[in-house]
């Protein structure tokens, strides 16, 4: 099935972009994961929100198998309809479609622009012409650009906390993800910034499906469409945000939203 999630798509899964089939995660014989089946709806925002220990980080990691060497994954997940755990599936090509953004910023000891140009080229990219476009493209996306247009040769070690996330961010950017998943992304930014990545990310749902795990409820509120409350490894609750936050179902996740949202 060589690259076969790149190049085949099953048409019934085109409204739903990533779907689990009775997902199970296990560290050595610890279940941390426990059967979960739902479906994230392509070009939109989905937040995972739930307690620390809710399991939330890991699932999210397993949607684009950075949990392959330190988990057992049992059930499905399905990109395209395409399960990402097949043996045929490329690894490194499904990072490309499925993106990750992780709370600390991981910038490479290099100037601003190789850390964008030196991606792009590891992707294929070779004219140098689009690689400068697509630079200034996505500088200009996560709001960085006009604080490092001048500067742009020198090195990335020199931003700030928040300017590197918003580097990490346009890189990933760069690579033109289907996907984009969100680990606390915004977690360390000043307000400012984080303000910038939400727009972002609003302004871009016509072209990619973002899924975050946040503890930030207010954030939650504001750029999701869909909330899923994970505790203990299960789905407690899911549904279109407003709704989950206006009207929770479950008395875990009204207790939940009621002590956070008071903090």
């Amino acid at each position: 099935m060589e690259n076969a999630m790149i190049t085949e798509k099953n048409e019934q899964f085109e409204e739903k972009i990533i779907v689990t089939k009775d997902l199970k995660i296990f560290y050595g014989q610890h279940e941390v994961v426990h059967g979960i089946s739902m479906d994230f709806k392509k070009n939109a925002v989905t937040s995972l929100i739930g307690p620390s220990g809710a399991g939330k980080t890991t699932f999210l990691h397993s949607l684009n198998r950075l949990n392959d060497r330190k988990a057992t994954i049992t059930g499905q997940i399905l990109y395209h309809g395409i399960d990402i755990n097949d043996t045929g599936v490329d690894v490194y090509k499904l990072r490309t479609h499925i993106g990750m953004l992780f709370q600390e910023a991981h910038i490479f000891a290099m100037s601003i622009y190789d850390n964008i140009a030196f991606a792009l080229r590891c992707h294929g990219v070779k004219d140098e012409f689009e690689i400068r476009q697509t630079i200034k493209w996505s500088l200009i996306k996560t709001g960085l650009w006009k604080d490092v247009k001048d500067r742009i040769d020198q090195s990335a070690l020199l931003l700030s906390k928040s300017q590197a996330q918003q580097l990490c961010l346009a890189r990933a950017l760069a690579l033109k993800p289907e996907v984009l998943l969100l680990d606390e992304a915004t977690s360390l930014l000043d307000p400012v910034a984080t303000n910038t990545v939400e727009n972002t990310l609003r302004g871009l749902k016509k072209k990619i499906t973002v899924i975050m795990v946040t503890h930030n409820l207010s954030q939650a509120a504001r750029i999701s469409d869909d909330t899923v409350f994970l505790d203990k490894g299960i789905i407690v609750e899911k549904g279109r945000t407003k709704d989950v936050f206006t009207y929770p179902q479950s008395s875990e996740t009204d207790n939940y939203l009621s002590h956070n949202l008071r903090r």
